[in-house]
């Protein structure tokens, strides 16, 4: 590789790695978020407002009526957020991953959970409903609905004692909203934190890769034509949460033919610009060699493209 190639590499690199570190994102209106309707004997029980940044958040706490279930002993409660993104990526950016966080005080388990547990697909119009029926032994039922915003994308929803995790994954330059909640028996409290991350990518949304878990490399497109870009684009699972002292970003090691091999920091997805003629790579037949490492493991890839 000449030393007019490295140095063009090096230059993408800093410009990859600034697209992959996370910005703040998800913040309400003013006013905390707006609340979403409501069906049957639910109660507002409590609204708590948290400061992120230079705006509030809010989440909603519903109570069922006592008398609707079998054992008025219990309290069952329907915890909602619904938030919108503060602006839409920056110009030439998009939106690849946000994930939005709930928790409450104490070891409660959510017994039910929009979106449902596991993965499915989001769109335009598609509407948030959570139904609260003391898991099945509501003598009447009650739910909660609203319409987000959220483009075409996959949302993974995951929940744990005291914390319910929503990540919508796709490609827009639009803002968007997101609407959640769980429905939980007998919390120690009310929801003690409510707040998410937004994941920004310099890649044109044609080319960003699709959604989903698992590793991904590939160079989008294999052909470049002069005056053109490609990326080296990559996914390492168990990357898309903010670093924390148990998480780490994942590491790709890309290395283009017999090169340096360049070390990228991954949170989420990220993208390493490969220019075709002017200050980039000249005609002919390349290999990138890939090397991803992250919590799950480490993947090795080998990605051939042309430049003409």
């Amino acid at each position: 590789m000449s030393r007019r190639l490295r140095t063009v590499l090096i230059a993408a690199f800093a410009s990859a790695v600034a697209v992959a570190v996370a910005v703040p994102a998800l913040t309400a209106r003013d006013t905390g978020g707006d609340p979403p309707t409501v069906r049957g004997p639910l109660a507002v029980s409590g609204q708590r407002c948290f400061q992120k940044g230079d705006r509030y958040v809010c989440a909603f706490d519903y109570l069922l009526d006592r008398s609707a279930t079998d054992d008025p002993a219990d309290a069952w409660h329907a915890f909602w957020a619904s938030s919108q993104s503060a602006a839409p990526a920056r110009h030439g950016f998009c939106t690849t991953e946000v994930v939005e966080r709930l928790t409450w005080s104490g070891p409660a388990k959510a017994t039910r959970t929009f979106p449902a547990l596991g993965s499915s697909k989001s769109g335009p119009g598609v509407g948030a409903r959570l139904m609260v029926d003391a898991a099945g032994h509501a003598r009447a039922a009650a739910d909660l609905q609203q319409t987000p915003t959220w483009p075409v994308g996959l949302v993974t929803t995951t929940a744990s004692a005291g914390r319910l995790t929503v990540l919508w994954q796709g490609a827009t330059t639009r803002g968007m909203s997101l609407a959640f909640g769980a429905e939980v028996v007998n919390p120690a409290g009310p929801a003690t934190d409510f707040g998410g991350d937004q994941y920004e990518l310099g890649v044109p949304c044609a080319h960003v890769g699709p959604p989903g878990p698992g590793f991904l490399a590939r160079i989008r497109p294999a052909v470049s034509a002069r005056g053109h870009t490609a990326y080296v684009q990559v996914r390492i699972p168990g990357t898309h949460i903010q670093p924390g002292p148990n998480i780490k970003p994942g590491i790709a090691t890309i290395a283009i033919g017999s090169g340096r091999p360049t070390l990228l920091g991954v949170v989420g997805r990220a993208a390493l610009a490969l220019p075709a003629h002017r200050y980039g790579l000249y005609p002919g037949r390349y290999v990138a060699r890939v090397m991803l490492r992250g919590p799950s493991g480490t993947r090795h890839y080998r990605l051939p493209f042309r430049v003409r």
